[in-house]
């Protein structure tokens, strides 16, 4: 049978408090803790100099980001078509002709292609859709539901007998006796029972998805390409309208060749991109933890 601990009782060489035994290796104090909101936090006793520790728990976040934008696409011509010498159904071989870069539609000549029986006129094209910006600001803001202040107790009158501890004052109303260490013990002495964790800082580990873009599938980007038999696009026209959708092969009307082309947009309705990203994602979390562990009143 165990005997039972020996209760802690007042000494002549602390008046007004009690022999009690050093903090366990690894652990700190005592201390008297305060822990509440942070607007109702009592300060240190008059007769203690300065908090030996103040943080906080119990962490509220809240974030959001900038919306993503993009810029505003343009109609644009096709980059080529083909012509066919060899039957009315654009079958090979067939000529190429590239316009030139940043083609504006206006009269071009190319090598006459002679004998043109079809010609494939390729669709319209539309700007690429583009982040105005590729990340946007984020918006994080934080609170802490609860505060915590840390004081050293009042200077012990006189020192313990030999090995029999330290003189341990009680704490005054609204403080907790407890001893503390640094990071997330998660085990306390027997003699402070109860865990209490607080923290120094937070680790912000959100951020904001990138922008992206992307086309609209409808358009009105519609562009009418007339080629010409002469190289001044005055004679001999062959034409059709295309989109950005529609394209496809149109059978010779007439024109012994082809020599010069011109383009001419009819209709530019090309939409508005399509925006994605600038989510908000991630965690804040609590950072530089410390361990308090208090005796149960």
């Amino acid at each position: 049978m165990s005997l039972p601990e020996a209760p802690i009782v007042p000494h002549a060489l602390c008046p007004g408090a009690e022999c009690a035994d050093d903090a366990p290796l690894g652990w700190q104090g005592p201390v008297w803790l305060w822990s509440g909101t942070e607007a109702e936090a009592l300060p240190c006793p008059e007769n203690i100099s300065a908090p030996v520790y103040e943080g906080h728990a119990d962490l509220r976040t809240s974030g959001t980001c900038d919306a993503c934008a993009c810029t505003t696409p343009e109609c644009g011509f096709p980059e080529s078509l083909s012509i066919s010498a060899a039957g009315p159904d654009c079958v090979g071989p067939l000529v190429d002709i590239l316009v030139p870069p940043n083609w504006d539609g206006s009269c071009f000549s190319f090598p006459p292609v002679e004998d043109p029986i079809s010609v494939f006129f390729r669709r319209s094209t539309r700007s690429e859709c583009l982040p105005l910006v590729p990340h946007v600001d984020k918006h994080m803001s934080f609170s802490w539901d609860t505060f915590a202040r840390a004081c050293t107790p009042a200077a012990a009158p006189g020192p313990c007998p030999a090995n029999s501890g330290v003189c341990d004052a009680h704490p005054p109303d609204g403080f907790a006796q407890c001893l503390f260490r640094d990071g997330e013990a998660s085990t306390c002495p027997d003699d402070y029972p109860e865990l209490r964790r607080f923290h120094g800082a937070v680790n912000d580990q959100s951020s904001c998805t990138p922008c992206s873009c992307q086309l609209p599938e409808a358009s009105n980007c519609r562009v009418f390409m007339s080629l010409s038999r002469g190289s001044a696009c005055a004679l001999g026209i062959q034409g059709t309208v295309v989109g950005p959708a529609h394209e496809g092969c149109v059978t010779n009307a007439g024109p012994d060749r082809y020599a010069s082309l011109r383009g001419e947009i009819k209709e530019s309705e090309p939409d508005v991109c399509i925006a994605s990203g600038g989510e908000f994602v991630g965690q804040v979390l609590p950072a530089e933890p410390t361990t308090f562990c208090c005796k149960v009143e």
